[in-house]
């Protein structure tokens, strides 16, 4: 668990695969629908005290039901419904809660998916593009930590310990019937892709993340039919889909579909609703988390509890080549925030960037250890905002850090 100091100063993402030796221990939070711009005294309630909530949350003791305390997260999924309608005014607001990673008022890595909202074109904006390519742009400095980016930058995947998530923003759909505008983006392709190229035959754990409802019923009127979600389970029933995560209904509940996937429905962030999932080696947990607008806290859910064993399949075919890597490394640390970092044992010289590409500062590897002092080339404190650690001349991140 991250200390307090470390929250209170800085908040590094490491979100790539873990080594081998790892195992498999990560908590992540759900939730959906904040809908910024839906003005009520209710809604603005929770909607504002949401990041305080899951900010506070780490630490405090679970129910008996699933034991332990909760740990940092390593990331909040968001399903959709970020703002009310395209509108330039919301999405700043939404964007100055919800950062990238870590760097605004919530203090985790962000995954969000869009929602039919998000395609509105009622208010400021008449464009069915608006946010998608403001929704790309976000895109642009998490890429070092997805797995797999679709052409255009809207859909990704990305792997925690050993485990696949997949973000299919509205629904994975893939006929553009440009309903009000709420299209698909051909996300059902990308998935059939994905996991081609990054599940295979290996049984890994998958998790898949959008909008609309997975029910029987639910999104007919919103080009979400039960075709189309024939269409998706042609392609998931041989992997090992361990949950879908949604939102949109207002509506928290857990369930199955086809009798035999798990699905969790946040509910809605605007009415107080989250999810907190933990995933151990052979075993997920999650249970739902609410409060009114009138409550002072969020309380756990008694019913809203989901446990069961997991197949974890074998190991991703990257993780056995970073193993022998594991017991080299050289230690990169930042003086006064009681943290380091591992970096592999080849790094001779270290590149801090900013999330433009543009190299900040240079570090010798030499002896084991590196610090940062904070200070560029130029001996200019850097200011806050989100860096990454690359190998000198190498692409690739090495990770990423916020700093406040």
């Amino acid at each position: 668990m991250l200390s307090s100091l470390l929250h209170k100063s800085l908040f590094v993402a490491l979100l790539g695969v873990l080594p081998a030796s790892a195992a498999t221990n990560f908590t992540f939070f759900l939730t959906s629908d904040v809908h910024y711009g839906n003005r009520s005294a209710a809604n603005d309630t929770n909607r504002n005290r949401m990041v305080r909530y899951m900010n506070a949350l780490p630490g405090t003791a679970y129910p008996a039901a699933i034991g332990d305390t909760v740990a940092t997260p390593r990331g909040v999924l968001i399903a959709g419904d970020l703002i009310e309608r395209q509108d330039t005014v919301l999405w700043n607001e939404y964007t100055s809660d919800y950062g990238i990673a870590g760097e605004k008022k919530l203090r985790y890595p962000v995954f969000d998916a869009f929602g039919n909202h998000d395609f509105y074109t009622t208010g400021t904006i008449k464009d069915t593009l608006y946010m998608v390519r403001r929704m790309i742009a976000r895109n642009v400095p998490r890429r070092s930590y997805f797995t797999s980016l679709d052409s255009s930058g809207f859909h990704y995947s990305w792997d925690w310990d050993g485990v696949h998530f997949v973000n299919l923003n509205i629904y994975a759909g893939s006929t553009e019937l440009g309903y009000n505008g709420y299209r698909p983006l051909k996300a059902l392709e990308f998935l059939t892709a994905d996991l081609a190229a990054n599940v295979g035959t290996s049984g890994r754990p998958i998790i898949l993340f959008q909008h609309y409802t997975m029910d029987a019923n639910g999104n007919a009127n919103n080009d979400w039919t039960n075709v189309m979600k024939d269409a998706l389970w042609n392609v998931v029933q041989n992997y090992n889909v361990v949950a879908i995560l949604h939102g949109h209904s207002h509506s928290k509940k857990m369930y199955k579909w086809k009798s035999t996937i798990d699905v969790i429905d946040n509910g809605a962030a605007i009415l107080g609703d989250m999810v907190v999932v933990k995933v151990t080696d052979g075993h997920l947990q999650a249970i739902s988390r609410s409060a009114s607008a009138t409550a002072t806290s969020q309380t756990w859910s008694s019913t809203l509890i989901l446990s069961k064993t997991i197949s974890m399949g074998t190991p991703a075919a990257a993780r056995p080549r970073q193993a022998s890597a594991a017991h080299h490394h050289i230690l990169f640390s930042i003086p006064g925030t009681g943290w380091n970092q591992q970096i592999p044992a080849r790094v001779k010289r270290l590149e801090i960037t900013d999330v433009r590409g543009q190299r900040l500062r240079v570090l010798s590897a030499a002896g084991g250890r590196v610090e940062w002092n904070r200070l560029d080339s130029k001996g200019r404190r850097v200011p806050a905002g989100i860096y990454f650690l690359r190998e000198e001349g190498k692409k690739a991140s090495l990770g990423k850090i916020a700093l406040r």
